[in-house]
């Protein structure tokens, strides 16, 4: 009888109230399940919901970035949160990803063992080890050794490997393969990469040479800076 009641009401109002009471309800649900995808998307992407994630972090008004306090004695594999996110590699060739563990990086290639290697020391806050995968005559006067980071959050690794390119270094010339990489850091206080906001993504371009028969670093470029 309610039912009846209500839909009675409706049909007894004017002909425009009732559009307009109809394509209000018709927008409310819209908006409600765009915010849902949305919610969805978030959640896929970082794996956490909104309302679990810390937005400590934002680009402050005069275009910087506000970074979380660096903790040198948190170990970030005793924090749930962040254990539950994906840490192995996407990694990819012809603009298609397989997510990566076990022996598939051994199985892929060497150059798959070396992303898990340079990433790993990363993650650790291994400084050392981290500029060891440089070439041989990468650090300079105005390019210095990593010193001293905290462990780092990092997570949704992409790699893609694209092209080759000659490039030099201390007038040698190699032959580099180049990849597309790109990674977010939950909760990033800036001791290892500055300008990259928590939860976020900044491609960058790898150059990897092999000197004295191992995978190097030859270079790392923004890829915004490439393409302008």
């Amino acid at each position: 009888m309610a039912e009846k009641k209500k839909l009675g009401l409706l049909s007894k109002m004017p002909f425009k109230k009732a559009v307009k009471l109809l394509t209000t309800i018709g927008v409310s649900a819209l908006i409600l399940v765009v915010a849902l995808t949305a919610m969805i998307y978030f959640r896929v992407q970082t794996g956490f919901w909104f309302w679990e994630t810390d937005f400590l972090q934002y680009e402050n008004h005069n275009g910087g970035i506000d970074y979380y306090p660096a903790d040198y004695e948190e170990n970030i594999f005793e924090n749930p949160r962040y254990m539950e996110l994906v840490r192995d590699i996407y990694f990819g060739e012809n603009e298609a990803y397989y997510l990566l563990s076990g022996d598939d990086y051994v199985n892929t290639g060497n150059d798959a063992v070396f992303f898990r290697d340079y990433f790993d020391a990363i993650i650790k806050g291994d400084h050392e080890t981290y500029n060891s995968f440089f070439m041989d005559g990468y650090f300079t006067s105005k390019i210095l050794p990593k010193s001293e980071f905290t462990m780092q959050k990092v997570y949704n690794i992409h790699v893609m490997k694209k092209g080759t390119e000659q490039v030099e270094m201390k007038g040698v010339t190699y032959t580099a393969q180049t990849y597309v990489v790109q990674y977010m850091i939950k909760q990033n206080n800036g001791s290892f990469r500055l300008g990259l906001p928590s939860d976020s993504y900044k491609p960058e371009l790898y150059r990897i040479v092999e000197q004295d028969g191992e995978y190097k670093i030859h270079s790392i470029l923004d890829i915004v800076t490439i393409y302008e």
